[in-house]
């Protein structure tokens, strides 16, 4: 059935540009909007404290580069 395949979905995964204090409320607003399972885990920002403090947080990788991000 429809619903037994819902259920057998792995959780989104995502990644974000920046690791501002923004990132938290994106991350909160898309849990609450559309799937609370999604995991947030790869990041690329041009502050590399920041975004391996966001890595760290959220058991993800830092992209150095954004292209390699998007992939």
């Amino acid at each position: 059935s429809a619903s037994a395949q819902i259920m057998k979905k792995k959780p989104a995964r995502a990644g974000f540009i920046g690791a501002g204090f923004i990132v938290n409320l994106h991350i909160e607003g898309f849990h609450r909007v559309y799937d609370p399972d999604t995991k947030f885990v790869d990041v690329h920002s041009r502050n590399w404290d920041k975004a391996a403090a966001f890595a760290d947080t959220h058991h993800g990788s830092v992209f150095d580069d954004l292209d390699d991000l998007l992939e």
